[in-house]
């Protein structure tokens, strides 16, 4: 997506701050056009990735669930090993 610049507004707002020959204001206009480019995101890319990013974040949310489940079941799995092999030495 195009990125709309007014170069004349901008040259005529570089010379009333005080940039004193308009050769200077344009060139910093030229430079700044050139750098903007098509390397600028708008407001509605923004926008559009976002709207793609909203379901993977759903997915993430359920993935990290079922990881907080899995922790829980691999604990106790864990804890009752240690109970059987203690039993199992005579410990307990």
């Amino acid at each position: 997506m195009e990125t709309v610049f007014d170069t004349l507004a901008y040259t005529r707002r570089l010379t009333q701050v005080g940039v004193e020959a308009a050769e200077h204001a344009e060139a910093l206009t030229d430079a700044l056009r050139a750098g903007l480019g098509e390397g600028v995101a708008t407001r509605a890319d923004i926008a559009r990735l976002e709207s793609r990013m909203d379901p993977q974040d759903a997915k993430l949310d359920a993935l990290g669930a079922n990881m907080h489940t899995m922790q829980w079941v691999l604990g106790l799995v864990a804890a009752l090993l240690v109970m059987m092999a203690a039993r199992l030495f005579g410990v307990i």
